[in-house]
């Protein structure tokens, strides 16, 4: 990363650079008005999921799954892609 660049400009010049730049979204803490950091992930997941109904891309929630073995192919798989983190 340039020096000169805080990591929210790199992330933004990098997203620039792409063809196909994307906005992933993976936990929702508030909707409507309501605090969900209390609540189960299930839960926020599922508001998540509500509040971008017909959202467009590139904004979009990221993958999710419950299944170890799709996770750990990801898990493989995503670094090479340039994707990185595991939530």
């Amino acid at each position: 990363m340039p020096a000169a660049l805080l990591p929210s400009e790199f992330l933004l010049e990098r997203q620039q650079e792409s063809a196909n730049p994307r906005t992933w979204v993976w936990d929702c803490l508030m909707a409507d008005g309501e605090d969900l950091r209390g609540r189960p992930y299930t839960e926020r997941r599922a508001a998540l999921l509500d509040v971008l109904a017909g959202v467009p891309p590139p904004i979009q929630a990221t993958a999710a799954t419950d299944d170890i073995d799709v996770a750990l192919a990801r898990y493989e798989y995503l670094p090479a892609q340039g994707l990185e983190g595991v939530l």
